[in-house]
């Protein structure tokens, strides 16, 4: 008798640590719903913000309901804009070429002391003996081209002759030989100005422009004494 009570009354004792697991069991199970729920409502609360935000900053209905069409229109737009700044470079960068080329080509004569002028300046040719009234003039001239490039083919032209009087050589007096010329890279080649004087021209010291019609740089005055 003794010994069966025994064993009744620590039976209790031998339950309680599965009652205290099932206690902590439903505890935790509880707890993990709450934080679920919770993360739950701050999920959603999110994306609330979020979706208000983007109606305030974008017509969401009229992006969504946009044609395909005029997306690839709008492609096609920003493509051409691309190609025509690229084309705006590259049209800069050969202008900037055949304006370094231009400087590059120098006139060089040995009717001046020294024979030679600096790329990109205007040159001055003055002739060291006096032309008579009703003479033809020769001036020879040698243009260098410098640059690694070939110049376009290009003529010359002549303004009036002026005097410190104001009388005029007229400009048709002027022919160059040949009339049109390239200059390779790195080469020189050879022009000669001839200049007829017209027997009336009064004594003085005249002056004119010579220039190149497509190389704007290539420029010299031409100065010569009338007797």
């Amino acid at each position: 008798m003794d010994a069966t009570g025994s064993q009744q009354q620590e039976k209790p004792a031998a339950e309680r640590p599965a009652d205290a697991l099932k206690t902590f069991a439903a505890t935790t199970s509880r707890l993990v719903k709450q934080a679920a729920s919770i993360l739950e409502e701050e999920i959603a609360a999110g994306i609330g913000a979020a979706r208000q935000v983007e109606a305030k900053l974008l017509d969401v209905p009229k992006l969504r309901s946009g044609k395909p069409e005029e997306v690839m229109q709008r492609f096609r737009r920003d493509a051409h804009e691309l190609v025509d700044i690229m084309l705006d470079v590259l049209q800069g960068a050969a202008s900037a070429l055949g304006s370094l080329a231009e400087r590059a080509v120098k006139i060089r004569t040995e009717a001046t002391p020294g024979g030679q002028m600096e790329p990109g300046k205007t040159a001055t040719v003055e002739l060291q003996q006096p032309v008579k009234a009703g003479e033809r003039v020769e001036i020879p001239l040698t243009l260098a081209n410098d640059s690694d490039s070939p110049t376009p083919e290009f003529t010359f032209f002549a303004t009036d002759f002026v005097s410190q009087g104001g009388e005029r050589i007229p400009a048709d007096c002027a022919v160059f030989t040949p009339a049109s010329l390239v200059i390779p890279p790195r080469s020189a080649e050879k022009v000669l100005l001839t200049l007829a004087v017209p027997e009336k021209t009064a004594p003085g010291t005249y002056s004119g422009l010579i220039q190149a019609n497509k190389l704007g740089q290539l420029r010299a005055v031409i100065i010569l004494r009338i007797e």
